[in-house]
């Protein structure tokens, strides 16, 4: 059997041991401390790129900009996406939708203002021309995605549908035509809007169009292959 002295002294080894782990444990603490606080000061110099967390990716920051409705921030992560692989379909549609939403709220901010009979005429042209600037922006990421097979049709549709919006509530006649362009392009891609030209709400202002009750029947031709389509001038529900 082993004497007193040398279990106090196996004692003593353990505890020194005890204690040395405990010492290396409270230092990798201290530095990892340490690296976050220089991490804290010096990442807002940092390009956006380098300066993301690499916990968190970027999609998840974007998607974030993009619930609290933040657009121009979204947009700028989104992009920074697209330059890694600039054939991404999804984050394409990522940023139509952001500035489809950015452009439904100004013309919300266009319908207040016009409620104001005491509002300068120069404001209301400041908004207009914001809104013009932005529109085209919407139109133009949505057309990115005319070839993607996968996100065509809905492109067409929400392209129509702005068209058919902007005639409107902004009274631009020329957005008449423009809706209806795209309708018929989307039809010869033999694509077909998502509940029906004549049941999308967004595109009841075209249904006194001359062309209107023909989209109709070539949508209608598409949905029923071969079979006879009779279809009375359209009278979309109020």
């Amino acid at each position: 059997m082993k004497n007193s002295a040398e279990i106090k002294s196996g004692f003593s080894l353990f505890s020194i041991d005890e204690h040395r782990l405990s010492s290396g444990l409270l230092a990798l603490l201290l530095l990892g401390g340490l690296g976050y606080l220089i991490w804290l000061v010096v990442a807002p110099f940092l390009p956006a790129s380098v300066a993301t967390p690499i916990t968190e990716s970027r999609n998840q920051i974007a998607d974030s900009h993009f619930e609290d409705s933040d657009w121009d921030k979204a947009v700028s992560v989104y992009n920074q996406m697209l330059k890694d692989d600039p054939d991404n379909g999804f984050v394409i549609l990522k940023i139509a939708k952001a500035r489809h939403n950015e452009l439904l709220e100004k013309w919300k901010e266009c319908e207040k203002v016009s409620d104001v009979s005491s509002v300068e005429n120069e404001a209301m042209e400041t908004i207009l021309a914001e809104e013009e600037v932005l529109f085209n922006q919407v139109i133009l990421a949505w057309s990115r995605l005319f070839d993607n097979a996968r996100y065509r049709r809905r492109c067409y549709e929400r392209v129509a549908c702005l068209h058919s919006m902007r005639f409107a509530k902004l009274k631009y006649e020329d957005e008449s035509e423009k809706a209806i362009a795209a309708l018929e392009e989307m039809l010869k891609h033999g694509c077909t809007t998502e509940y029906g030209i004549r049941q999308t709400r967004q595109l009841y202002p075209l249904a006194t169009h001359r062309r209107f009750a023909h989209l109709v029947l070539e949508e209608q031709r598409i949905w029923n292959p071969g079979r006879r389509i009779r279809y009375p001038y359209p009278n979309p529900r109020k």
